[in-house]
């Protein structure tokens, strides 16, 4: 097989390990902090709360501008269906997989 389509196949095979491990998010809720930090927070309402979630440091419990103008982007896709944000989510982690296992290989590491 050529080198390109076993590296084809090996990131496809993380891709489909990943999505078996998050599956079960189709039907899954918001859980833990996700009320605080999606669906009751103010700040992912309103052009004004993109601003204060930039420039207020207060404006959310910690200061993390990246994760929350996410959030804010992903309220104005879906609004308040947590299915969205999961489906988000596990994409995230499917890309960091690969992108793990790309900088394995580019280390050499036994195994990778």
């Amino acid at each position: 097989m050529h080198p390109r389509h076993r590296s084809v196949m090996a990131a496809a095979g993380l891709l489909l390990i990943t999505a078996v491990a998050y599956a079960g998010v189709a039907e899954c809720g918001f859980i833990w902090d996700d009320d605080l930090r999606v669906s009751q927070n103010p700040t992912l309402r309103s052009l004004a709360g993109l601003h204060r979630i930039w420039f207020e440091i207060a404006s959310n419990e910690q200061y993390y501008p990246l994760v929350f103008t996410s959030f804010w982007i992903e309220h104005r896709l879906w609004g308040a269906d947590p299915l969205g944000y999961h489906l988000v989510n596990l994409l995230l982690h499917a890309a960091n997989t690969v992108l793990v296992w790309r900088v394995l290989l580019a280390l050499r590491a036994p195994g990778a």
